[in-house]
């Protein structure tokens, strides 16, 4: 009986729950990106935080060079330290941002991670791109067993969590300050102990004015991405669903048909109306 269940009709059936669903992740990008790149690689693009839109992650700022003790941010060795943070932190780690639900609100019901209009407008093309669903736990596991199989067990970092934001970006000062003098933090491999003491203050903190977006971001470090514009890693089979925006070409459908054959995801498009949006099957 379970051979005749249609797996995109149970995923229907939970992006349109009220509830939120922890294990579905949303990444929207455009029709091109979509067809020519993740579905025909089977692979997800990494990034560095360089590319953030947060100038907090991309632009080497104060609180990765806050000090306590005789030397500070002037001195050689202060200045070492800092450089030394923001190279392992925007060239290290690698980063892939999604969405998530959040609790049903009554009057806001746009809890979905498919119902945000501005990241349509901001990355979905305008409502003419797509939202990617994914499944967190196979993500992740697809994500272990590549990375892995890489650079072996152990060899690599992968941290994961949904962002928390903040109003005041001096908060990062007061959990950040290191004493330069202490022989513990005088040498790179320090820079990397701090990284991992303040892993939730770096890679997972940002600015209350991106809370719309609420983010889920998943983390890699391995020291050769340092030499690595991207890293691209497998989404495997943790596709659950590709929805269309609601300006999508249908032209495109065919695309997205041949890739639902191939790796068994439900299709779905976006109806905004009288103040609300909904999803149904592709036809």
């Amino acid at each position: 009986m379970n051979g005749n269940i249609d797996p995109g009709a149970c995923t229907l059936q939970l992006l349109k729950s009220a509830a939120p669903i922890e294990d579905f992740l949303y990444h929207y990008t455009t029709t091109q990106i979509a067809i020519e790149s993740i579905l025909y690689s089977r692979k997800l693009k990494y990034s560095s935080l360089k590319r953030s839109n947060d100038p907090l992650e991309a632009l080497n700022v104060l609180h990765v060079t806050n000090y306590t003790g005789s030397d500070g941010p002037g001195t050689d060795v202060g200045y070492r330290f800092g450089q030394n943070l923001n190279r392992i932190l925007k060239s290290g780690y690698k980063v892939c941002s999604f969405c998530i639900d959040s609790p049903f609100d009554d009057d806001y019901p746009f809890n979905k991670g498919y119902t945000k209009s501005r990241m349509w407008n901001q990355y979905g093309a305008d409502h003419e791109g797509v939202c990617l669903v994914f499944s967190k736990s196979k993500l992740i596991y697809a994500i272990q067993r590549e990375m892995g199989r890489n650079y072996g067990e152990g060899k690599y970092e992968l941290s994961h969590n949904a962002i928390t934001y903040i109003k005041n970006p001096r908060q990062f000062d007061q959990m950040t300050f290191v004493n330069i003098n202490d022989p513990a933090f005088n040498n790179e491999a320090s820079c990397k102990q701090k990284l991992d003491k303040y892993i939730e203050t770096y890679l997972f903190t940002k600015l209350k004015d991106y809370e719309g977006e609420k983010e889920y971001r998943i983390a890699l470090y391995h020291p050769s991405f340092e030499d690595k514009k991207e890293v691209f890693l497998d989404v495997d089979n943790a596709l659950r669903a590709v929805i269309l925006g609601y300006r999508c070409r249908s032209a495109y459908q065919t695309n997205f048909r041949e890739y639902q054959k191939e790796m068994n995801f439900g299709l779905f498009s976006t109806c905004w109306f009288n103040g609300n949006v909904d999803i149904s099957f592709v036809r």
